[in-house]
């Protein structure tokens, strides 16, 4: 009897199995699917999300930016953004677009302070001679001046040279161009970062990211 009740289950569960198989394996099937569905939609708004904040940042830097300069009183300001940045090139030269008319030594800054100097342009580019460049600035720290030169990207630090007076300097000490040369005067470069009496030298550090520059403003020499 046992037996017998043993095999009819057997029997119903295999009929079950060949009758309702194909069902259930569609059911699993689109249950999956639809699972997977769900997971790329959310990888997809993840990486939306992403790029809307993003975009959303790079606005507010702009805005920042503005306010800033038109904070300092400066409404002259030309607004430039970053076109072409070579890699081989990448602390010498960048070149910006902007719909303006530019000229050769007309400043660049942003609201960290100084970026370089307008070397070239044509009518809707122009090329830019960033501060990390090979050339030497004149610069002048509290009443002392001298030469801000080589630009280190590991320390993010420039290097300052000729320094007369320099017991009257200390770190922290503000940095600016002296308008000895071409440039204008007063234009914060930076802060000194470290000095070394030794070789009548310092080290001055720029609150510029010149790693990640994005707009810029070209400023007419005054």
């Amino acid at each position: 009897m046992l037996k017998k009740i043993n095999i009819k289950y057997i029997i119903i569960v295999l009929f079950s199995f060949f009758v309702f198989h194909e069902p259930v394996l569609i059911f699993t099937s689109n249950i999956l699917s639809m699972f997977r569905t769900n997971n790329i939609i959310k990888m997809q708004e993840k990486s939306y999300k992403r790029e809307l904040d993003r975009l959303k940042l790079s606005i507010s830097q702009y805005k920042i930016a503005e306010q800033n300069m038109m904070l300092a009183g400066d409404s002259s300001l030309i607004l430039g953004k970053i076109s072409l940045r070579n890699i081989y090139n990448f602390y010498d030269y960048l070149v910006i677009n902007t719909k303006y008319t530019v000229k050769n030594g007309d400043e660049v800054i942003n609201e960290e302070g100084l970026v370089g100097f307008i070397v070239s342009h044509s009518k809707h580019l122009a090329k830019v001679r960033l501060l990390t460049g090979k050339h030497k600035l004149s610069i002048k720290i509290n009443n002392s001046y001298g030469l801000l030169e080589k630009y280190n990207p590991k320390t993010k630090c420039f290097l300052v040279t000729n320094l007369k007076n320099i017991e009257t300097i200390k770190e922290g000490d503000i940095v600016e161009t002296s308008g000895l040369s071409k440039e204008s005067a007063h234009l914060y470069v930076g802060k000194v970062y470290k000095i070394n009496n030794l070789t009548n030298s310092l080290f001055v550090k720029s609150d510029v990211d010149f790693d990640n520059l994005n707009y810029l403003f070209v400023r007419g020499k005054r």
